[in-house]
């Protein structure tokens, strides 16, 4: 049964061990973002750690992971900077 009432909870998985895949981290690399913000906490940290390292092709922006057990710098960023034109703009979490 799912936790939340989303279909893929259970391609989510409940631990760690039960990961198989983040359809929604899969569908945003195949539409080639730039960057995302996190939204994923309702899942253990562990299992955003495994989110990230397996099916995010872009940067996640997140100020509130820092210092995590399961969590280091290459999985998120506090900001990033993105140009759009010849403009830059300055991404930043919160």
């Amino acid at each position: 049964m799912s936790r939340s009432g989303n279909p893929f909870d259970e391609l989510i998985g409940a631990t760690p061990e039960e990961f198989q895949m983040s359809p929604a981290y899969i569908a945003y690399s195949a539409a080639g973002i730039d960057a995302r913000g996190n939204h994923e906490l309702d899942q253990e940290v562990a299992i955003l750690a495994k989110m990230l390292e397996q099916n995010a092709q872009f940067p996640v922006l997140s100020a509130n992971l820092y210092d995590s057990e399961f969590l280091a710098s290459k999985h998120y960023y506090p900001a990033a900077i993105g140009v759009t034109k010849g403009l830059r703009s300055n991404l930043q979490a919160h």
